[in-house]
């Protein structure tokens, strides 16, 4: 299993952080790849995966709403060979409630950025995803995934039309929003991640790597697979989308 989209980075693995990646790496996991959500977390981020070489991998971005776009792209060309990916980067309508104009403004710089350096786009979308899966569109985005895509499946269609991946956290076990997600989006574009510490399996408490292990099972349920396929299909597509 590869875990496509994690948080180890996050304070609150501080304590612990060498015995979470040992239960996911004991669990079956053989990737985890950690995303950035500002330039603190980057630096965190780059020195983790230096640590946990060939396991931990890093993605830079930032954080819709924040205006480091300048620090952090510099941040990503500076690490063009240390990362796998830019990322999370995207759009949030549920936090940022005003200048709008320029949180899109940065997503489109992003991707531009991705283009040139080559690299797979890692999106967050929090209330936001038909303008995000738009304006990926008509920048004609390269490789695409989009974590824990909370939209509305009409729209995830037009973006499996154009090759957009979709990565499915723990909490697809309750989230029958997800479900319906999973049940639509074709097994080419599946994709696993935990987003830890958070959508975990149970409500308010810590998630692990660990747990797409969960996620794997409820994607099989849903499109009716057996769970070692399902493994070999996601695992194949990460290996593919971040040219691991």
């Amino acid at each position: 299993m590869i875990d496509v989209h994690a948080h180890i980075n996050d304070n609150d693995f501080d304590a612990d952080r060498n015995k979470v990646i040992k239960r996911a790496v004991d669990t079956g996991i053989k990737v985890i790849i950690d995303a950035s959500i500002d330039y603190e977390s980057g630096i965190a981020s780059l020195e983790i995966s230096r640590n946990y070489k060939g396991i931990v991998y890093t993605t830079l971005g930032m954080e819709p709403g924040l205006n480091e776009y300048k620090k952090i792209s510099e941040l990503i060309k500076e690490n063009r060979e240390n990362i796998v990916g830019v990322g999370e980067i995207g759009m949030d309508y549920y936090r940022v409630k005003e200048k709008r104009e320029r949180m899109a403004e940065n997503f489109r710089n992003f991707i531009r950025l991705a283009k040139v350096l080559k690299l797979p786009l890692v999106i967050h979308s929090r209330n936001a995803g038909r303008d995000t899966i738009q304006i990926l569109i008509e920048e004609t985005a390269g490789v695409v995934v989009m974590h824990a895509f909370d939209g509305k499946v009409k729209d995830a269609l037009k973006g499996v039309e154009h090759g957009f991946y979709f990565s499915f956290p723990p909490s697809t076990i309750h989230s029958t929003q997800k479900q319906q997600l999973a049940e639509a989006v074709p097994l080419k574009n599946m994709l696993l991640e935990s987003d830890a510490p958070v959508l975990g399996p149970e409500r308010g408490k810590r998630n692990e790597p660990k747990n797409i292990v969960l996620t794997l099972s409820k994607l099989s349920e849903i499109k009716q697979v057996p769970i070692k396929d399902l493994e070999d299909i996601t695992e194949r597509n990460a290996i593919k989308v971040f040219n691991l």
